[in-house]
């Protein structure tokens, strides 16, 4: 999966093939916290970049 849209598409798609979604939102959660970790870490390796 390449963006956390698409893993939200997946899980959407997870839940309505029947899957327990307190079993699969947990999954969502973690994609969420390490796209905001990978976001955060590109605004700061850009912001360096800028400097030079």
């Amino acid at each position: 999966m390449n963006t956390f849209h698409d893993a939200f598409l997946d899980v959407r798609r997870r839940i309505e093939e029947g899957e327990d979604p307190e079993l699969v939102v947990p999954d969502l959660l973690r994609l969420a916290a390490a796209q905001d970790e990978i976001d955060m870490a590109e605004s700061l390796y850009k912001d360096e970049a800028d400097d030079e």
